[in-house]
């Protein structure tokens, strides 16, 4: 048995709630586990055919090698046959327990509380302020306490052999460089570095550190396949996966190569507060600022089919369709960012007049899958510099949502802050309308590449 600690500091805010309802904080090791194991899924095509085992080495009774015929009866109806094969030698599951155990030490000091209520100034106390760019960021979020700002924790591991180590080793470097613990990574919340590692503190930059330690995840994989075997069936791992690099549609987001972009926002700031308002900043509408966030503009631009000054913002035609206004086809490319769509129409605007006490959800349907949720294809990834001072990158993930063309919507109204009786009246009025998802992977990672703020 391998026994080893991992020191971290946290980059920005780590919110991992036990309840949402009263946002205590709750940091364990099956959170750290969820979390490697996701961006194992996002390496794995990159090193196997996720789909197929190897029919070669498939006994054709249980005569000829029993375990080895019930292991492939065992997964022959799983779409993800052979990421579901190696995510469980890796991971464990109900009938084999994991090669490897984890847990987490923190200390409670460092905890700091968030409240989406300005009145209660004297809680936020920490690095997140109540003001309307870190509100919107944290959008469905009322009150958390979160772990804060270059607080450090530890990670506490036991591993079953040096193979299962790197693998997990490489899978903790790449979630300190693309991902995060907690809720709301994909804003840039639950970032971390991890102390010892010498990638963290080099020169290189951030596309070239991604690519060395996907190299050496594919690499541990790769070793930990060859060295697996695979108990009673007399072969091991490497006999039954398929060693390939994965080009076909996946249904999840995934580091295969041409299945993500990273992007440059050129943003730099000093503290948290000033890289968050640079991100999320709101419009001068509001604000009387000169601009408006990275992120913000991004979604405007997207709306606009890339196009500012020829086109109308799809929401406005959204809308107008809703209203029985117009029946014309809408594509909405803003369902790239996440599903649902939720925008919340002011008063002041007569086009979105109708919706100004309730939001508008979607729910897609193609090859009668529904989906709806979706978190957004885009990251956002804050690091710091050697002093200290932040600067972004956005990570853009190809999935299933964002290489569809055209999909057809099914509208639905979140009423749950109507008036009852004028529920069944709003309901009526939208039932049926329809609208079209506009996510081709092409077009729209265009958008990112070629957008300057």
């Amino acid at each position: 048995m391998i026994y080893t600690e991992v020191k971290c500091k946290v980059v920005t805010p780590i919110i991992s709630r036990k309840d949402p309802q009263t946002g205590e904080f709750d940091l364990t090791g099956q959170s750290i586990k969820g979390v490697l194991r996701f961006w194992f899924r996002a390496v794995a095509p990159r090193v196997i055919d996720i789909y197929r085992l190897n029919e070669d080495n498939k006994p054709k009774s249980p005569k000829e090698n029993k375990e080895l015929y019930e292991l492939y009866k065992t997964y022959e109806k799983e779409k993800y046959a052979g990421l579901k094969l190696l995510e469980n030698e890796i991971f464990g599951f109900q009938k084999k327990k994991a090669p490897f155990g984890v847990w987490v030490e923190y200390n409670k000091d460092d905890l700091r509380i968030y409240s989406k209520n300005r009145k209660n100034t004297d809680e936020n106390n920490g690095s997140i302020k109540s003001n309307y760019d870190f509100t919107y960021a944290l959008y469905g979020i009322e009150r958390a306490e979160y772990l804060d700002v270059d607080s450090l924790f530890t990670l506490y591991f036991t591993f079953g052999n040096k193979n299962i180590q790197n693998v997990i080793s490489s899978l903790l470097k790449l979630t300190s460089l693309v991902g995060g613990i907690g809720a709301k990574t994909t804003k840039g919340f639950g970032r971390f570095e991890i102390i010892q590692n010498e990638e963290e503190k080099s020169n290189k930059s951030v596309n070239e550190r991604i690519e060395n330690v996907l190299n050496e995840a594919e690499l541990s994989i790769k070793e930990f396949i060859e060295s697996k075997e695979i108990l009673n069936t007399q072969k091991k791992l490497k006999d039954i996966l398929i060693y390939t690099t994965q080009t076909k549609l996946l249904d999840f987001p995934n580091l295969c190569e041409g299945s993500y972009i990273l992007k440059d926002t050129k943003i730099k700031a000093a503290d948290l507060s000033s890289v968050i308002s640079e991100i999320y900043k709101r419009s001068q509408k509001y604000t009387g600022s000169n601009s408006i966030g990275w992120y913000r503009q991004l979604k405007y631009v997207i709306r606009h089919n890339g196009e500012l000054n020829k086109s109308k913002d799809s929401l406005i035609k959204l809308a107008e369709v809703l209203k029985a206004r117009s029946k014309e086809p809408v594509e909405i490319p803003g369902a790239f960012l996440g599903l649902p769509l939720r925008y919340f129409f002011r008063k002041d605007d007569k086009v979105f007049k109708i919706f100004d006490e309730y939001d508008v959800s979607v729910e897609i349907k193609q090859e009668d899958i529904w989906i709806r949720r979706k978190p957004s294809c885009l990251r956002i990834l804050l690091f710091r510099d050697s002093d200290g001072k932040y600067f972004v990158n956005a990570l853009l993930l190809k999935s299933h949502i964002s290489t569809i063309t055209e999909n057809r919507y099914k509208l639905s109204i979140d009423a749950t802050k109507l008036k009852k009786e004028n529920n069944k009246t709003i309901k009526a009025k939208l039932e049926n309308k329809k609208a079209y998802l506009s996510a081709d992977w092409e077009k729209l990672s265009g958008f990112i590449k070629k957008f300057e703020k």
